[in-house]
């Protein structure tokens, strides 16, 4: 993928009804260059009404989060482009406390690595989960970072 653009249905000028020109902290990064939980998480965040980026496989990671500073990442473990870990360390590199939902199969080496990098690199929100969960969990965890990042209508009323 050459930019960030659109998960969600057309148009392609902002992310789940966010325009590009927003300030995008209210929006989930997606690091997932097969595009295998996009359509899923797009529809939820487009529910939610809250803004779903696409990283971009040819800009470094830790430049996509400085200048779009998301409230969680969503990533894949085996990723070709990004490999989990490589994500767990440049989050860690940005913000040790941003939540991030890493979809990890079920490789028990593969889990060993995570275990790992987030012993080393001090991660204090990595949810792990062997697929995609279910929409229930999926708003749990984007509920709770909203929270984390004060995102005003991800607050209970």
């Amino acid at each position: 993928m050459s930019r960030m653009e659109n998960l969600a249905s057309p148009p392609l000028d902002g992310f789940c009804g966010i325009s590009l020109s927003q300030d995008l902290s209210q929006a989930v990064m997606l690091v997932d260059s097969r595009g295998t939980s996009a359509t899923a998480l797009a529809n939820l965040c487009g529910f939610l009404e809250i803004g779903l980026l696409r990283a971009d496989d040819d800009l470094p990671l830790a430049a996509q989060l400085e200048r779009h500073r998301p409230m969680a990442i969503v990533a894949e473990l085996d990723d070709p482009m990004q490999d989990g870990c490589h994500v767990l360390m440049t989050v860690a590199g940005f913000d040790p406390d941003l939540p991030v939902l890493l979809v990890t199969g079920d490789d028990p080496r593969l889990l060993g690595a995570v275990d790992a990098v987030e012993e080393l690199w001090g991660l204090g929100r990595v949810t792990r989960t062997p697929a995609l969960p279910p929409a229930g969990a999926l708003v749990e965890f984007l509920f709770q970072a909203g929270r984390r990042a004060g995102v005003g209508r991800m607050m209970p009323v």
